[in-house]
């Protein structure tokens, strides 16, 4: 998907808040350890 089809679907978004958007949740995710399975 694209920015341009993001915006389309959202018209409240700019482009540059899509970005700024996937940097935050890269940074949320970056703090913290998420296992990809469960401890047995």
């Amino acid at each position: 998907m694209s920015v341009d089809d993001i915006v389309g679907e959202h018209p409240d978004l700019q482009p540059e808040d899509i970005p700024a958007a996937l940097n935050y949740a890269a940074e949320s995710l970056a703090e913290h350890y998420y296992p990809l399975r469960p401890p047995a």
